[in-house]
C-alpha cells in the first residue's frame, strides 16, 4: 500500500471514529503514558501477535473484532498524532512572531500612557478619557490600549506637540497595533487548534489504550504457565522504565551504605 493510500485509510478511520471519541468523559481521557511513537510500535507488534495467535485468544474469549479494532485504533492515533504536531509547529511559528511584536508593543503602551498622562493633564475631559483606558495587563488588553491612546492622539494632536511630541510616531504606533491585533487573532486561533488537537489525539491514544489492555490481559491469562509467550503480552518501555528507576533505586541505596 503506497503511503498517500495508508494516510487516506488512517484520515478515514480517524473520521469515522470521531464521534465515539468525543463520547469519552472528560475525566476519562488518559494522556500518552510513553512516547507516542513507542505506543504505536508496541502495538503493531502486539498486533502481530494477537493475528498469530488468534485461534488460542479466540478460546478465552477475544473475538477477531476485537483484534481488528486495535489495528484501526493504531491509525487512527497515528492520523491524530500528525494533526497535533502539525499543528503545534503552525503555532510555534505564530506565537515566536507574536512575541517579538508584543516586546515592541509594551514599550509603546508604556510610552503612551506616560505622555499622554503628562500632555492632557491640565484638560480634565481628555484627562478623563486618558483615565479611562484601563492600561491592562494581559496581551489582548495591551493591544487595545494601543489603539485607544492612537485614537486619542489623532483626535487631539495639538496637546502632543505642544510637549514636543513626534506625532508622525502615533501613525507608525497605530499600524504596529493593527498587526499586533491580527498576530493576536492568529495566536490565540492556533492555541485552540492545538488543544482540541492535543485533547483528540489524547482520546485517540484512550481508545488504542483500551484495546491495547483488553488484548494483554487476554494473552497474559491465557498463556499465564508459558512465561515466553507471556512476555509478548507486555509492554517493553513500561519493563525498561521500571528496569531505570529500580536500578537507580538499588544504586542510590548502596551508596548510603
Amino acid at each position: 500500500m503506497c503511503e498517500t493510500t495508508s494516510t487516506n485509510v488512517q484520515e478515514q478511520d480517524y473520521i469515522k471514529a470521531t464521534p465515539s471519541m468525543l463520547e469519552i468523559p472528560s475525566n476519562q481521557v488518559q494522556k500518552p503514558n510513553m512516547p507516542v511513537s513507542t505506543a504505536i510500535h508496541e502495538a503493531e507488534t502486539l498486533l502481530a501477535t494477537a493475528q498469530r495467535m488468534e485461534v488460542q485468544l479466540s478460546n478465552a474469549g477475544l473475538s477477531s473484532e476485537q483484534i481488528d479494532a486495535l489495528k484501526t485504533r493504531v491509525n487512527i492515533l497515528r492520523h491524530a498524532q500528525s494533526l497535533w504536531t502539525t499543528n503545534y509547529r503552525a503555532k510555534q511559528e505564530d506565537i515566536k512572531n507574536w512575541n517579538i511584536k508584543k516586546k515592541e508593543g509594551r514599550k509603546y503602551q508604556k510610552l503612551l500612557k506616560n505622555t499622554c498622562k503628562y500632555a492632557y493633564a491640565n484638560d480634565n475631559l481628555l484627562y478623563g478619557r486618558v483615565k479611562a483606558i484601563k492600561k491592562g495587563t494581559s496581551d489582548k488588553e495591551m493591544v487595545q490600549d494601543l489603539n485607544d491612546y492612537c485614537a486619542l492622539a489623532k483626535e487631539y494632536p495639538d496637546h502632543l506637540t505642544a510637549i514636543n511630541f513626534d506625532i508622525s510616531k502615533i501613525e507608525k504606533i497605530q499600524t504596529l497595533a493593527n498587526e499586533l491585533g491580527d498576530l493576536y487573532g492568529k495566536a490565540m486561533d492556533q492555541k485552540k487548534k492545538q488543544y482540541e488537537h492535543k485533547d483528540m489525539r489524547d482520546r485517540a491514544f484512550t481508545m488504542l489504550h483500551q484495546s491495547v489492555k483488553l488484548i494483554r490481559e487476554c494473552g497474559k491469562f491465557l498463556f499465564a504457565d508459558r512465561p515466553d509467550i507471556k512476555r509478548l503480552f507486555t509492554s517493553d518501555y513500561t519493563r525498561k522504565q521500571y528496569n531505570k528507576r529500580h536500578n537507580k533505586e538499588n544504586s542510590e541505596n548502596s551508596e548510603k551504605e
